[in-house]
């Protein structure tokens, strides 16, 4: 499970820089993120949606296809949509784009400022945040797809008994599956796994 203290930290440390609010995508997984903070104007978000702007988006075209972090000046990538421009308009003046982990489970942040650039000093320390946020929000990986068949058959409303037999083991195999997967998830019962299993798109 996340360590509250430092996933708080991290977001406080976004917060207290980002003047005009903060995109997070966490854990991008077929173009959906796993976990979502969104604090930039609601105005903003609202043309930003409506204009269907994140597939032209240089910050977001940016953060797919590197790793680190840049200011969005720096960003050499056709703004065919005038994103910038049009941030502008939301007194979104300033900005960086901050990304991290592997292609598959890529984490995008993009924040924005009203007053000035980001300092070298600064990149640095919001792009550190970025690296805790990913790590402390990670998708577990040590579910066995034994185990996630058994929450599955569970999570679809089968009885012990029944999928036990479906799947070919005793009862008392089908709960120690269930409670390494419930260790795993760092779940107290099963229904928690369940939810935290789907929730983290593993069912």
């Amino acid at each position: 499970m996340p360590q509250i203290s430092r996933l708080e930290d991290a977001k406080s440390v976004l917060a207290d820089f980002a003047t005009r609010g903060y995109f997070a995508a966490m854990h991008i997984r077929f173009a959906r993120p796993l976990y979502q903070i969104q604090t930039l104007p609601p105005a903003w978000v609202d043309h930003y949606t409506t204009g269907g702007l994140s597939l032209r988006d240089p910050a977001m075209t940016w953060g797919y296809s590197h790793i680190g972090y840049t200011r969005w000046n720096e960003i050499d990538l056709p703004d065919v949509a005038n994103v910038f421009d049009r941030a502008k308009a939301f007194d979104l003046m300033f900005g960086a784009v901050f990304a991290h982990g592997a292609a598959e489970s890529r984490s995008i942040v993009i924040l924005a400022r009203h007053d000035r650039e980001a300092t070298n000093g600064e990149l640095i320390a919001l792009y550190r945040a970025v690296v805790d946020m990913h790590d402390d929000l990670c998708p577990i990986h040590e579910v066995t797809p034994a185990q996630i068949e058994a929450l599955r058959e569970i999570a679809q409303g089968n009885r012990q008994a029944e999928v036990a037999q479906r799947l070919g083991i005793s009862v008392s195999a089908l709960k120690a599956r269930l409670a390494a997967a419930r260790a795993s998830l760092g779940a107290k019962t099963v229904t928690e796994a369940i939810k935290i299993a789907r929730d983290s798109r593993l069912l």
